[in-house]
């Protein structure tokens, strides 16, 4: 147990590979959400029955454009990933979760709101999360060293398809108990504390954290 905790404090920045990789995850996870929503009770299956449990009419063109809208936004990841890369990644990584989170806690009001303000705002938020991957190669590279770069990247894969099939589950479970509105705060109030730990623990570089001290941070010099 000693030489455990040893190790462990010549390696803090373990720390900092966990929590960039549950960001990962929890992005993943979350693309479920509006699909889920839509076959939990979101949308009504016939808006002229007052009998129908749904609570928002939707055209089926509505439909598509709302279920393919995070990704339309994910598809031009180049914008965000230039602008991170002419600025910095860590504070585009930072924002990508903070607003990422805010859009999903707010997704429920937003829709029954304006369905096409839904529409741009799940846009906004693909946009947004096409910076996370290429942070974690750039993460990489800064916070790793030897075969770590290679193991990291790995996991971060791993990961991924983890979350992808990960997400579902979860949130079906989430859906079914608490509604179809559960997911959404609970994947916001997620992405926000994600935001939060990012602060307190990233940098741009790796010897402006407090993690990296002692033994540890002659590593980096």
């Amino acid at each position: 147990m000693n030489k455990f905790w040893g190790y462990l404090m010549t390696h803090k920045r373990y720390v900092a590979f966990v929590l960039m990789l549950s960001g990962v995850l929890t992005e993943q996870s979350s693309r479920v959400a509006i699909s889920l929503a839509m076959i939990g009770g979101m949308i009504k299956k016939d808006c002229t029955d007052p009998n129908d449990t749904g609570e928002i009419c939707m055209s089926e063109e509505m439909k598509v454009l709302l279920l393919g809208a995070y990704f339309y936004g994910y598809a031009l990841q180049i914008i965000p990933t230039t602008v991170a890369r002419r600025t910095s990644f860590t504070v585009m990584l930072k924002i990508s979760f903070f607003v990422g989170g805010l859009i999903q806690f707010l997704m429920p009001i937003v829709i029954k709101l304006s369905v096409p303000l839904a529409v741009v705002l799940q846009a906004c938020r693909g946009l947004l999360a096409g910076v996370i991957m290429p942070n974690n190669m750039e993460f990489a590279r800064k916070w790793t060293f030897g075969r770590e770069t290679k193991v990291y990247i790995s996991i971060v894969g791993s990961i991924s398809l983890i979350g992808i099939g990960f997400g579902p589950m979860v949130a079906g479970f989430i859906t079914t108990r608490f509604g179809w509105k559960s997911f959404f705060y609970v994947s916001g109030s997620s992405y926000i504390l994600m935001s939060i730990l990012l602060c307190l623990i990233i940098r741009e570089d790796p010897l402006d954290s407090f993690l990296i001290r002692g033994k540890e941070r002659e590593l980096f010099v």
